[in-house]
């Protein structure tokens, strides 16, 4: 039986060395042989290429890294490669410092629940008393404590969150009212689960913005003729991360502890022991910040979500300037021109007239 080729593409970072991977992807590419193709990187910022050309009709672009992702597709593309192979969601099944600090309590384990104390706090630069606090205090109370105390406890939470809303301040009223609210694992729920961390583990696998990244992945990768996997995605292996103790898929000593065992011996140790996220920010802090300033002036300036009356154009402008400036990003600035790029390619203001009478917008 002949079997396709099997190939790596990797980001290739030469100026920003923080975002690059290949350290730890060429060890495992080379222990098995396969042909490696560096894509790069350095200069596929947020907004280096116009996407209006390969913009979805049914959603804007949701992640500001569709310049590296599309390079990546073309690059694979003239290979004519029909099947990739992604690893997006292994954090969301298998790390993201999920805990089970209560269960060393539960089993008299009071030097190894110090010692982990220790090590998380130290890991995450903050103190002790913090660290008990979160990981196992906050839990524990939340399992035992009696329904109508939690019931006043979700009462003074919502009005929390009415009164001090999340949405940033240049969003107005009426498109806040439209935006779903932030979905939260409440007391009552926690009781439903056999441990705190198996209801954040279900949580992280099932969270909305990555259900929805992985569609968009399929939709950019159908555009280029591709099929788009995740092993990761594989309902068997969320059910199984959700169903064992939490434990066994991380400690305070070594996060993603499961899935590092099972590929001893499949891939270089030195390798394994290496294997981290790397979000590649710098590049995104690199686009947005500097080299695509005036493409963001151009769209904050009469844009089509103030003509709506959707946002504060002032305000706004004011938000991205304070970004240049040095300000924090939380990364409301990316997804606010997404839509503005998608309502100028698919809704622009005239579009209702259009549409009311017949037309089509364009």
């Amino acid at each position: 039986v002949s079997v396709p080729e099997f190939r790596v593409y990797s980001w290739a970072f030469e100026e920003l060395r923080e975002c690059d991977e290949r350290a730890v992807s060429r060890q495992i590419a080379d222990h098995y042989g396969f042909p490696v193709t560096d894509i790069p990187a350095d200069d596929a910022w947020p907004l280096s290429t116009q996407p209006r050309a390969t913009l979805d009709v049914d959603a804007p672009p949701m992640f500001g890294h569709y310049a590296l992702l599309e390079r990546a597709c073309a690059m694979a593309s003239a290979h004519e490669t029909g099947l990739i192979l992604s690893g997006d969601r292994g954090d969301l099944v298998s790390g993201m410092g999920i805990f089970d600090l209560p269960w060393l309590l539960w089993h008299g384990r009071w030097i190894a629940l110090l010692r982990e104390l220790h090590a998380l706090a130290e890991w995450r630069g903050t103190s002790l008393t913090r660290m008990a606090r979160r990981e196992l205090v906050s839990p524990v109370l939340a399992r035992w404590t009696p329904a109508p105390i939690r019931a006043r406890r979700r009462r003074r939470r919502a009005a929390s969150m009415a009164a001090a809303p999340a949405t940033p301040r240049w969003i107005s009223p009426q498109l806040a009212r439209l935006l779903p609210g932030e979905a939260s694992m409440d007391d009552h729920d926690l009781r439903r689960w056999p441990s705190r961390a198996a209801a954040e583990r279900y949580q992280s696998i099932f969270t909305e913005l990555h259900l929805r990244s992985v569609v968009d992945s399929g939709r950019l990768h159908a555009r280029f003729h591709q099929t788009f996997a995740d092993p990761w995605s594989d309902r068997r292996i969320a059910e199984f991360a959700v169903a064992i103790p939490q434990r066994v898929l991380n400690t305070g000593f070594e996060d993603k502890r499961l899935t590092r065992r099972v590929v001893v011996g499949m891939i270089p140790d030195a390798a394994r022991l290496a294997m981290r996220k790397t979000v590649p920010l710098p590049l995104y802090d690199r686009g947005i910040r500097e080299r695509a300033r005036e493409t963001i002036e151009e769209l904050l300036s009469d844009s089509e979500l103030a003509r709506r009356g959707w946002v504060d154009d002032r305000t706004l402008r004011d938000h991205y300037r304070a970004i240049v400036a040095g300000g924090r990003d939380d990364g409301y600035l990316w997804y606010t021109l997404s839509l503005e790029l998608w309502l100028r390619a698919f809704w622009p203001s005239y579009a209702p007239t259009l549409l009311a009478t017949g037309g089509g917008a364009t």
